[in-house]
């Protein structure tokens, strides 16, 4: 059993298309501030098993997914190839 364990993740590497993109910090995160590091362009895609967002230039990061929940997975669909880090 852990207990207390903070999990130190430099980057994930993405590739385009669909990734797995885990969310190991301890604390919820709205979307827009959870990946405010990801390289997004309009119409990049993140969606958990029933809830999703899509990104807009403008507006950031919209739709039903407005939380990413500690210890989730998600996927996440990129225009282009960057190492992604979640904000401290």
């Amino acid at each position: 059993m852990i207990i207390n364990h903070i999990i130190h993740i430099q980057s994930f590497p993405i590739k385009t298309n669909w990734n797995w993109l885990p969310y190991p910090l301890l604390g919820n995160q709205a979307t827009n501030e959870a990946l405010a590091y990801f390289d997004a362009v309009d119409g990049d895609v993140i969606k958990s098993q029933n809830l999703f967002a899509i990104f807009d230039p403008i507006n950031g990061w919209n739709g039903t997914l407005n939380y990413l929940e500690a210890g989730s997975g998600y996927m996440i669909k990129s225009s282009k190839v960057q190492n992604f880090s979640y904000p401290n």
